[in-house]
């Protein structure tokens, strides 16, 4: 756990994707597969394939999908759905798949883990509005979806200001969250899903 903790410290605090990388596959090689901490660690060097890749303006490259050893465990197929090389409505529609057979509202953070990847799809298509409205909805997240949260954040405070802005600029909004928008997550996350299964499917 230290040692995906180590990655994620790296990469949010100086961009470092290589040496943030290295760390979290020593941490996948590490861990037990099958494990919470395995699952971590993947997921999240997942996430780092994402961030990446999305650097530039919220496009994505035409490079072919690296092949990454699902565990099955849920948290690593949505983070792997998410970085796949295929389109935006393929990816919406297995999240999709996904939130449908996973019994949601257990936990607080539930929602998020989905709500995050959705956002970045809206944020991918342009919609920011929408991107900030499932945003405002997550609560509290593991550290890799908690990646994903915090540039998408990022990246929705530089579109709108035009500038840059750093992570610890973006920080004091993960400990302020209002009570009442959290409690949207569960409605806010069901009319995501029923938004996406009514799109016309993948070409």
């Amino acid at each position: 756990m230290m040692a995906i903790a180590r990655a994620v410290g790296l990469y949010l605090a100086t961009g470092d994707a290589a040496a943030a990388r290295a760390t979290g596959l020593v941490a996948a090689a590490w861990a037990e597969p099958g494990t919470a901490v395995h699952s971590l660690a993947v997921s999240w060097l997942a996430w780092l394939d994402y961030l990446e890749d999305t650097e530039s303006e919220g496009s994505r490259s035409a490079a072919p999908a690296e092949v990454r050893p699902d565990n099955g465990m849920p948290d690593v197929a949505i983070a792997q759905t998410l970085a796949d090389h295929t389109t935006t409505v393929a990816r919406a529609r297995r999240l999709v798949r996904l939130a449908r057979r996973r019994p949601l509202g257990r936990w607080i953070h539930e929602e998020s883990t989905f709500l995050v990847p959705f956002a970045w799809l809206a944020i991918e298509q342009g919609e920011l509005e929408r991107a900030a409205s499932l945003l405002d909805a997550c609560a509290t997240v593991e550290i890799a979806t908690a990646t994903g949260l915090i540039k998408a954040l990022q990246r929705l405070e530089e579109r709108q200001s035009g500038e840059p802005v750093t992570i610890w600029a973006i920080a004091p909004r993960l400990m302020d969250r209002d009570p009442e928008h959290l409690r949207r997550a569960p409605s806010v996350l069901a009319a995501e899903l029923e938004r996406w299964e009514a799109a016309p499917p993948p070409v």
